[in-house]
């Protein structure tokens, strides 16, 4: 049993065309890749804009990073043309 796009449950049985659940299925995969994409954005604007707050003194409760909690840029733009190589790769093998 698997939870549908509403919440309703969707359950497998015996009569049920296997084309029609593997479009199902096919349609929540996708869904669930856009949310995951969504909620990663959203990861990285709150990361950077908390990093902005702690850069400026005038911020208020914001302390300011430490020596070892400086991101390396050189490295950040690496991890993410890992990521869309990684994306591009996967969506070749479909």
């Amino acid at each position: 049993m698997l939870d549908g796009e509403n919440g309703d449950a969707v359950v497998v049985t015996e009569h049920e065309d296997p084309h029609k659940l593997a479009d199902e299925l096919e349609h929540e995969s996708d869904r669930l890749e856009q949310h995951s994409a969504e909620l990663g954005d959203d990861i990285s604007e709150v990361r950077e804009d908390w990093q902005r707050k702690r850069s400026d003194e005038g911020v208020p409760g914001a302390p300011p990073p430490e020596a070892s909690e400086q991101p390396d840029d050189e490295d950040e733009d690496e991890d993410d043309e890992d990521d869309k190589e990684d994306e591009e790769s996967k969506d070749s093998e479909d």
